[in-house]
């Protein structure tokens, strides 16, 4: 979902964001978005809670020792491990 918002902005801080597009080859709007976007400190892996039981994995205990898996699964890759 999103939503559209009109904002107001102050010459001396539309003019450094249009230069910002302009050197990124963005719009303005994409250039506001990714400033606010950031100033909400999202917490890492915030957005992936939306998609938590989407999928059957096979793994029943998943939710409650992922790290533990993700934590093989790293160590298996940085011991050249490949998973068939």
């Amino acid at each position: 979902m999103t939503h559209q918002l009109t904002l107001e902005i102050a010459d001396e801080i539309y003019q450094p964001l249009a230069e910002k597009a302009k050197a990124t080859g963005q719009s303005v709007e994409a250039v506001v978005r990714d400033c606010l976007a950031a100033s909400v400190n999202l917490a890492p892996g915030s957005l992936l809670g939306r998609w938590a039981g989407a999928f059957a994995s096979g793994v029943p205990d998943a939710g409650t020792r992922h790290h533990e898996y993700l934590g093989q699964v790293l160590y298996d890759e940085m011991q050249g491990k490949k998973d068939d």
